[in-house]
């Protein structure tokens, strides 16, 4: 993965590189697709008001996705595919060239479509997907990049047929039945199920993805209702937590050192560790572990906003 010491610049794949190939033709139809060969980088791209669907077309190689904190790395795949649900912003870093299909679907196209086939659009949510292989996905990306080779040879109606046969298989296979109750709140037991597993796995390295599944919730939907229940994003919810258990830790004594307790709690090293605990607690780990009793009235607030 591409680090970066400095925030990703907000940029389209235009800004990093023009499209190798487009499909001008089919704006009529409520897509635009586009071929890119794109440079390694760290960038972070603003919300498109279009769903977002990305083919690897190359090699494999390794890509990581940052949303709210979370890392999430796939191996893109040959015919490897990501989806985007409209609205959602994207943070992407990759450490090779990539050469990239993209096509963006209107969402009013996804509905006129869903109506023809009696699907209740109001009733169902495009889900994101990361570093999926779809066979199904990877034929009609393919046929899309052969008709956009041609220079449209199969005429619209091939196009047409391609991407009225996307909808349908994204709305059966890549979309979350959306109730009318999950608009409000977690259900508490469903809560209750995520805050557990949290706590019993603050050493491990928990994904978005994973919280959002246990909650029955897609990632953005799960990622807002935490925030409204707890006042805190789920990434730094994890990280107060963390830092509650190292202070019982310390304060219960013994031969443990700082290092080890970081590792213990899930940081992935004892500077980053050190820099949380100050700025939540207001000492350092070692003060806390050389005398217990500068903190002996401090109790970490898990509901505590990070700065």
């Amino acid at each position: 993965m591409v680090t970066s010491t400095s925030t990703p610049t907000v940029a389209s794949e235009a800004a990093l590189s023009p499209p190798v190939l487009s499909y001008p033709q089919v704006a009529g139809l409520g897509v635009a697709i586009e071929q890119y060969h794109l440079a390694p980088n760290d960038a972070a791209f603003s919300p498109l008001s279009t769903h977002l669907i990305t083919w690897n077309l190359g090699e494999p190689g390794n890509l990581a996705s940052i949303q709210d904190g979370w890392t999430q790395k796939a191996l893109m795949v040959k015919g490897g595919t990501t989806l985007i649900p409209a609205g959602q912003p994207r943070h992407w870093c990759w450490n090779h060239g990539v050469d990239v299909l993209q096509l963006q679907l209107q969402p009013q196209l996804i509905a006129q479509i869903a109506a023809a086939s009696t699907i209740d659009i109001s009733r169902i949510e495009l889900v994101n997907r990361f570093g999926i292989y779809d066979p199904q996905m990877e034929y009609i990306g393919r046929s899309l990049l052969a008709e956009m080779q041609s220079d449209g040879l199969a005429g619209q109606l091939y196009v047409e047929s391609l991407v009225n046969l996307l909808v349908i298989h994204l709305l059966r296979q890549h979309s979350a039945f959306a109730p009318p109750q999950a608009t409000s709140q977690f259900s508490p037991s469903r809560f209750k199920q995520v805050i557990e597993y949290i706590h019993d796995n603050l050493a491990q390295t928990l994904s978005l993805a994973d919280l959002a599944n246990i909650a029955n919730l897609s990632p953005s939907r799960f990622a807002y209702r935490f925030r409204q229940e707890t006042g805190l994003s789920p990434h730094q919810y994890l990280i107060h937590a963390r830092i509650e258990q190292a202070t019982h830790l310390l304060r219960a004594g013994g031969e443990i050192s700082v290092g080890e307790i970081a590792h213990r709690v899930g940081f992935t090293d004892q500077s980053h560790f050190t820099r949380h605990f100050k700025r939540i607690v207001g000492v350092t780990p070692k003060a806390v572990l050389q005398d217990s009793q500068n903190v002996l009235n401090y109790s970490p607030n898990i509901q505590d906003s990070e700065p």
